[in-house]
């Protein structure tokens, strides 16, 4: 790759922010029919299970386990729909349902780790998760693409990520801070309700429904700045990108 080629384009916060919120606005229906089977299916299995869908008490554990498995489906599932939608063609939900149940392994495995680590890193003064999470940030989609193994796809984030850990640190911020303070805000207002009442019925529908435009868009968002910083640092165009899944 020519210093020309470096030189000439750049990876920014508004680059993967525009180029984001046009892959959503061209496939809008078909990733919020995504979401709402991937979300609609973590929610009845826990139902069914018997947990407390607020995740209180014991059962925050489990309910966490199974919502990493859904939204770690949801990003890879958008992910094969973000670069088929780069490559200026669409794919069906069928097809990317299907290319996501074929790596749902590597996939679960993955996000498990990312939330354990992500996490761990919060707990000791959340600046060691913040940067846990900015060299993470396209662990998924570097699992989806190349097909390297769980813990090649970790090096290989920590490798695209090195030099724009600060860019991706402000994406990460703007996805999922408004939003996420907005969850626990009306998250905190029907806690402590002991009957499944009028309130906390529609406060439980807003928080699902936030969360998942929020895993939505952080799963188009890793997506994009993947091949950018695939683009950028070793010249891969889309449609050597997408040539994978041919």
């Amino acid at each position: 790759m020519s210093d020309e080629y470096a030189v000439t384009r750049r990876f920014t916060v508004g680059s993967v922010l525009s180029t984001t919120f046009g892959v959503l606005s061209r496939n809008l229906a078909g990733f919020v029919l995504l979401a709402v089977v991937a979300i609609g299916a973590s929610i009845l299995l826990q139902w069914s299970l018997g947990l407390d869908l607020w995740g209180r008490g014991s059962d925050s554990a489990m309910i966490n386990l199974i919502d990493t498995l859904a939204t770690s489906m949801l990003t890879g599932m958008v992910a094969y729909g973000t670069f088929r939608d780069l490559r200026g063609d669409r794919a069906g939900v069928g097809a990317i349902v299907g290319r996501g149940l074929r790596l749902i392994v590597p996939i679960f495995v993955v996000g498990v780790l990312i939330s354990l680590l992500v996490g761990i890193g919060f707990a000791f003064f959340v600046i060691p998760g913040l940067i846990l999470w900015t060299a993470f940030w396209v662990t998924i989609p570097a699992a989806v693409v190349e097909r390297c193994g769980i813990f090649a796809a970790f090096g290989r984030s920590r490798t695209l990520t090195r030099g724009y850990r600060w860019h991706v640190l402000g994406l990460v911020l703007l996805i999922h801070v408004p939003l996420t303070v907005l969850i626990f805000a009306v998250a905190a207002s029907a806690d402590g309700l002991e009957d499944f009442g009028k309130w906390d019925t529609v406060a439980f529908t807003v928080v699902i429904i936030l969360g998942g435009f929020v895993s939505l868009f952080a799963g188009v968002g890793a997506a994009v700045s993947y091949f950018q910083l695939r683009e950028i640092k070793e010249g891969i165009g889309i449609e050597d990108l997408v040539g994978v899944f041919d």
